[in-house]
């Protein structure tokens, strides 16, 4: 993998496009878009390929709220070492733990997360849907997009 991973100090809007990959809802993603701290990963060519985004909860917890890769760069360790930087910051950041959401119908993101260590904590249902901004039957690979699982991370 020949990339770095850079953090993008305050101009998250700047890869905008790169949110829209993982997030479906502009009215939610608008919500949280300048939150918190992003780190871009940059390929040798010095084009961005993927990013994170890490937001600060109560409790010493930071939340992972988009994080997505380009899809020409998917499975090469890109998102991996977004999140292993993510996570790192945290611990260096004396935060206890990072959580984050993905829908229940994303299977590749639920084997993601877990091989990356991340456990299940709880779902919520029909957290997408047009009340959230979502668009009306929207699917992952044939699944309707509904429902949400969290998962955690001890620091």
């Amino acid at each position: 993998m020949d990339i770095t991973i850079e953090e993008l100090e305050g101009a998250h809007r700047e890869v905008a496009w790169s949110f829209r990959e993982a997030e479906d809802s502009d009215q939610l993603l608008d919500s949280y878009i300048d939150l918190g701290r992003v780190w871009v990963s940059i390929n040798a060519a010095g084009e961005p390929v993927g990013h994170l985004q890490a937001v600060p909860r109560a409790g010493r917890v930071w939340e992972v709220t988009n994080t997505a890769v380009v899809e020409l760069h998917r499975g090469r360790g890109v998102g991996r070492a977004l999140l292993a930087r993510a996570v790192d910051e945290a611990r260096s950041a004396g935060m206890s733990r990072v959580v984050l959401a993905t829908a229940t119908a994303d299977i590749g993101n639920l084997r993601f997360y877990q091989r990356c260590g991340f456990r299940m904590t709880h779902v919520v249902q029909d957290a997408f849907g047009p009340a959230q901004g979502y668009p009306a039957a929207l699917e992952i690979d044939g699944i309707p997009l509904r429902d949400q699982v969290w998962f955690e991370l001890a620091c």
